[in-house]
């Protein structure tokens, strides 16, 4: 999107000059690279040295990926939580790998890991933004990351949950 400013300005005497900038705003590329991850731990506990030894266990678990881990934000989720946001890349050029594939692997990998292995509970990981397209039919709930499906249509199961675990809206789930 590119937005055009012209500023005008004149002295006391009358004279006066126009100049034109014009400001080009690309989307964020690393948007569709963000992983959530909610630990169960407050906020204002997490010490640096227990962040840094986060980033190397996360690099541990994702090693799969070849990958570099790059901490976007931590912030507090509630209370008890604390969500720390980030992107994965690979490769040279570096190469932003997608969000829905770093929260797969990391969550398959979590399950064969000792409950303790990254010091905190993990409460979820997930995309950061929603990422579901929702099969046209419906729109992805930004909390849950799950399709709200438009009225008449429904949820397809059998996709859900026997091909990818995505949340739909599928053409199978549309209701007469």
């Amino acid at each position: 999107m590119c937005y055009m400013f012209h500023l005008k300005v004149t002295d006391v005497k009358g004279n006066s000059d126009i100049d034109t900038a014009v400001v080009e705003v690309w989307p964020d590329p690393k948007k569709n690279g963000l992983v959530e991850l909610i630990l169960q731990i407050e906020v204002g506990q997490l010490t640096e040295q227990q962040k840094d030894t986060l980033v190397q266990q996360l690099a541990e678990l994702l090693d799969v990926l070849h990958t570099d881990i790059n901490i976007q934000k931590i912030h507090a989720y509630s209370d008890i939580s604390t969500a720390v946001v980030f992107y994965v890349q690979n490769g040279h050029p570096y190469k932003v790998i997608k969000a829905s594939d770093v929260a797969q692997v990391l969550r398959l990998r979590l399950l064969k890991e000792k409950p303790d292995f990254l010091r905190f509970k993990v409460l979820r990981v997930d995309t950061a933004a929603c990422l579901l397209k929702c099969s046209g039919h419906g729109s992805c709930d930004p909390i849950t990351k799950h399709c709200i499906c438009y009225q008449m249509w429904m949820e397809n199961l059998i996709q859900r949950y026997l091909n990818n675990g995505e949340s739909n809206c599928g053409e199978l789930g549309r209701t007469q």
